[in-house]
């Protein structure tokens, strides 16, 4: 029973993957484990932009998973798009000794203007993986680009723009470019070292 869950749940992660949505949310109702149940809703809801549902199926998880970083990951988001930021702070600080936590508790204690350019960072960004999944590689980046002046982590941004020019457009020295932007932020990060090493040996 267990390896059937498992093979679901690879189901839903692929029509996420593939922004088939509709799809997944389906296939989450075959999920027997709550916590994976109401997680998935959650992130399908959230996909979809209903943000009310998605909050609701999210700390629904919260209160039954054992896995609850994943959860405050995403559920942060969604109070966050809702201007929620109260709450989004408050479920961050059991985690305020983790990167991810501390950048986004960063973000909100430097006050609204900082939360406004986040989210308009994370929705060129979730626009850019959309148009990524439609295969619309030119305008994928162009989201990305649009979206480093809202961000500090300019590195993470050249390093999806040259993954982009390297696995879909094949454009090798655009992508060397920009993986030789995100090494020279980052040195030490080791999928960005691997990335400008790739792309500098094809």
């Amino acid at each position: 029973m267990r390896m059937i869950q498992k093979i679901i749940v690879q189901f839903i992660q692929n029509h996420i993957q593939r922004g088939d949505i509709e799809k997944a949310l389906a296939k989450t109702n075959y999920l027997r484990r709550p916590q994976e149940r109401y997680y998935y809703q959650g992130v399908c809801y959230f996909e979809l932009g209903n943000l009310a549902k998605a909050q609701e199926e999210l700390e629904n998880a919260l209160t039954v998973s054992d896995e609850s970083e994943a959860v405050v990951q995403i559920l942060v988001q969604v109070y966050m798009f809702q201007r929620k930021w109260d709450q989004a702070f408050k479920i961050l600080i059991p985690y305020q000794t983790r990167p991810e936590a501390q950048h986004m508790i960063k973000i909100l204690n430097q006050g609204e203007d900082s939360c406004q350019a986040y989210l308009n960072y994370m929705s060129l960004v979730r626009k850019s993986l959309k148009m990524l999944r439609s295969r619309n590689y030119e305008a994928a980046i162009a989201c990305l680009q649009s979206a480093l002046p809202h961000t500090e982590e300019k590195a993470k941004i050249y390093d999806q723009i040259g993954a982009i020019y390297f696995n879909y457009l094949k454009d090798y020295r655009k992508a060397e470019s920009y993986f030789a932007k995100a090494y020279a932020i980052l040195p030490n990060d080791k999928r960005i070292k691997m990335n400008y090493a790739k792309a500098k040996l094809t």
